[in-house]
């Protein structure tokens, strides 16, 4: 079993690993690495509108700043309510079919993490099935930065 599930990338799409086998281990604990979340180009936006606001001159250059100010802080409150599910299914040795092994999939919206990177455990596998994988399903579009890992149980 390797320690790498899902190597740390920026996704905007859902994101399947590849099977992982357990092999002589009796199990695993499973971690998600946050390093980038949704806010952080939300965050900059806000602050660079809020810059504009305040060098623009009056009247319609303000105005223009103001309702780019208003549109980034819209971005910024969807931006804190996108969510990153985390799944592990396990394989059906007899048919090939993933059934979710990890029924309390986590499910964490942007808004709740703190801005520095952060490792979640997600679960021990203890017993793992022989093979699983993990799936993480974000927000459409959303920019996620994240990888994860695995330890074995012996």
């Amino acid at each position: 079993m390797k320690g790498t599930v899902l190597d740390s990338e920026t996704r905007t799409e859902p994101a399947v690993s590849e099977d992982v086998r357990t092999g002589s281990v009796r199990g695993a604990h499973v971690f998600l690495d946050i390093t980038g979340t949704p806010i952080a180009g939300a965050q900059k936006a806000v602050e660079d509108a809020e810059a504009k606001v305040a060098e623009a001159a009056e009247g319609a250059p303000k105005e223009a700043a103001e309702a780019e100010l208003k549109a980034a802080e819209e971005a910024l409150e969807e931006a804190e309510a996108t969510k990153i599910k985390f799944h592990i299914d396990a394989k059906d040795p007899a048919s090939g079919n993933y059934y979710n092994e990890f029924a309390g999939s986590l499910d964490v919206d942007a808004g709740t993490l703190a801005s520095e990177p952060q490792t979640i455990f997600v679960t021990n596998l203890d017993p793992a099935p022989n093979v699983w994988r993990v799936r993480v399903d974000t927000d459409e579009g959303a920019e996620w930065t994240y990888s994860v890992g695995a330890s074995p149980i012996r």
